[in-house]
């Protein structure tokens, strides 16, 4: 279970479980994306009847759950038996989780749960400079960026955690390098 305010972190660890599924599984045939904002509990558990003719494990991205109060409850009443079920399930939510309902207390039991929260102060100033050092630098083609301490401050200032903006922030600075 993914969730939590930080919409952007929570987006890129669903990216990096994809990846992975599709590193193994490279036929990426049993990469299923169900939207329970618009299908019902039935569509979700019929993915699961269908057998592949290849023997890999299905992985299920399952999102908008928390505005579908149906589908959550019949989830609960299934939740045993979704508990057999050999194949990776991931429901995500790149918004806050009410955490006094009964389905989120029951993903805390059953599930591996992870929250993104937005970033504080020397978190985010340490984000800043690690989101850097990932872009290659333009000039060169290579290698990888870097950013002065005081100008992170300043670029911090301005963008505040909106990290969707700050990551388009950074790939322009990165881009914009001039050669030395």
């Amino acid at each position: 279970f993914i969730f939590g305010e930080d919409s952007y972190r929570s987006k890129q660890k669903l990216n990096e479980i994809i990846l992975g599924y599709k590193k193994v599984h490279k036929s990426g045939l049993n990469l299923i994306y169900i939207d329970a904002g618009e299908s019902d509990f039935k569509d979700f558990l019929s993915c699961f009847k269908i057998t592949s003719m290849f023997a890999e494990k299905k992985l299920v991205i399952l999102k908008n759950v928390s505005g579908n109060i149906k589908f959550q409850e019949e989830f609960l009443e299934n939740v045993k038996n979704l508990e057999e079920i050999k194949d990776i399930v991931v429901i995500y939510e790149d918004c806050p989780a009410d955490k006094r309902t009964k389905f989120f207390k029951a993903l805390q039991e059953y599930a591996k749960c992870q929250e993104f929260n937005y970033l504080q102060s020397a978190n985010l100033r340490k984000w800043i400079l690690r989101e850097f050092e990932k872009n290659p630098s333009a000039s060169s083609g290579q290698g990888t960026t870097k950013i002065n301490p005081d100008a992170a401050d300043l670029l911090l200032s301005f963008v505040g955690n909106d990290l969707w903006q700050m990551a388009n922030e950074i790939n322009k600075l990165s881009n914009y390098i001039a050669p030395l």
